[in-house]
């Protein structure tokens, strides 16, 4: 039996409810992106929501740092880190690997927004964390990690 769907006219013509953008809500995050250096977020998912609603002068100072074994090792799961990781070789999604990114910035920003492994890995290695402000469910950390000496 074919599948039939039934609409009325006036289903159609429904104005389709406009999503809010989850970038106004969250003021703390911008001030962060509009100071120098890099803002790195935890929370695959929330990160690319708000990565896609950032503005486009703001997108490349908010970065997802991606280490599969620590995602798995601490959370069970590298689904999100291997597929930002994939996803950022074929768009700008700032998707950076641990290693790399720490390597280059000794000072920085966290927002920690949604589940994830960055902080315990922060922690791990020594580094300090210093909880600079908060925003619903959210917490802004500015971390230093020692010296590579």
């Amino acid at each position: 039996m074919p599948l039939v769907l039934l609409f009325s006219t006036a289903e159609l013509l429904l104005p389709v409810p406009r999503v809010g953008d989850p970038f106004d809500s969250r003021p703390i995050l911008v001030d962060a992106l509009k100071s120098p250096g890099p803002t790195a977020m935890t929370g695959g998912l929330t990160y690319l929501q708000l990565w896609y609603y950032a503005p486009p002068a703001l997108k490349p100072r908010l970065v997802y740092v991606a280490d599969p074994s620590s995602a798995r090792r601490l959370t069970g799961s590298d689904t999100i880190d291997l597929g930002l990781l994939a996803l950022s070789r074929w768009t700008t999604v700032g998707a950076v690997p641990f290693e790399a990114f720490t390597s280059q910035h000794r000072t920085f920003r966290v927002y920690a927004y949604g589940s994830g492994w960055l902080l315990d890995k922060l922690r791990e290695s020594g580094a300090e964390l210093e909880e600079r402000d908060a925003e619903a469910s959210a917490r802004l950390f500015v971390v230093r990690l020692g010296s590579t000496e």
